[in-house]
């Protein structure tokens, strides 16, 4: 029985790190900044060091996720009634702006 626990311990810690990877989406990471140019976006070191930061300048700009990371996205929100946004941020003095929206024809929700 004693070698069974270790046994156990390691394929839990495998089933959660499958699931834990299933259930996570990297929002930046699926608009692909780093590869493409767009107006108003820069991309400059980040809070952590392993991550890039992007500058947004300008008065309108508009990152929408799309294709399979989308898809991917909204299965995510159907199978599950909550979520959990990570947002790392620093915003100048005096200014706004959307972290997150969601919109579907005329409904929308903006945070």
């Amino acid at each position: 029985m004693a070698g069974t626990r270790p046994l156990v311990a390691v394929w839990f810690c495998w089933w959660w790190l499958r699931h834990a990877a299933a259930t996570e989406l990297d929002l930046l990471a699926a608009l692909s900044l780093q590869n493409t140019s767009r107006p108003g976006i820069t991309v400059v070191p980040g809070m952590q060091p392993q991550r890039a930061a992007y500058t947004l300048q300008g008065d309108t700009r508009s990152l929408q996720v799309e294709g399979a990371p989308f898809e991917r996205a909204a299965e995510l929100l159907r199978r599950s009634p909550e979520f959990t946004l990570l947002a790392a941020l620093r915003q100048d003095p005096a200014n706004s702006g959307t972290i997150l929206s969601f919109s579907h024809g005329f409904n929308r929700d903006t945070t």
